[in-house]
């Protein structure tokens, strides 16, 4: 029976590292789609992104423990929340703001870009070390290099889905997939029930 519950507990988890790893990546191209617009080029593009994004992430993991306790992992859910409207700010805000910075200089609106960028990855950043503290606390240590791997495998898959779903109904729709990720995870790391606490 405790490995029964065991079982359970994992796979739940699990498909929140797998909710994290999808909805980030497509959050990610669907930024850099649009930066490309504002930027010119991909390669400028995808430095600011990533230079924002994961110093954000960084900063985010490591302001977590402050923020975030183990015993509350109910505060998981407003973090979730501040990404979705962070991210609505972000992609539809930004894009008017730097509507009217084309004609400044390039240094500066990159400088824009980044600090406009860098509070999304921040809130992004607390997820992932939370999930696995979470695994900690449940006793499912074993499982955390299997969790890194599926993290790191969905993140590709992330990226396909990204491409497939920006074919169909455009990258500003697929943005509010991703976004959708992250309502979902919000669900289900607010249920007792789902995570077996």
């Amino acid at each position: 029976e405790k490995n029964f519950i065991k079982v359970r507990r994992l796979r739940k988890i699990l498909l929140l590292f797998v909710m994290i790893g999808i909805g980030f990546m497509i959050i990610e191209i669907s930024l850099f789609q649009k930066l490309i617009l504002y930027v010119g080029t991909p390669t400028i593009s995808l430095s600011i992104l990533l230079f924002a994004l994961l110093t954000g992430m960084g900063l985010g993991s490591g302001m977590r423990e402050r923020i975030i306790k183990i015993e509350n992992y109910q505060r998981l859910k407003t973090i979730c929340t501040l990404i979705i409207l962070y991210g609505l700010i972000v992609f539809f805000f930004g894009q008017f703001l730097f509507r009217y910075l084309l004609l400044l200089n390039q240094y500066f609106v990159i400088a824009i870009m980044i600090l406009l960028i860098m509070p999304l990855g921040i809130l992004l950043g607390f997820l992932f070390p939370s999930l696995v503290s979470l695994l900690k606390e449940n006793k499912l240590d074993i499982y955390i290099p299997w969790m890194y791997g599926i993290n790191a495998s969905t993140s590709v898959l992330g990226s396909v889905a990204a491409y497939s779903l920006s074919m169909l109904i455009g990258f500003t729709g697929a943005f509010f997939i991703g976004l959708l990720f992250y309502f979902f995870f919000a669900l289900l790391i607010n249920s007792k029930r789902v995570l077996l606490l």
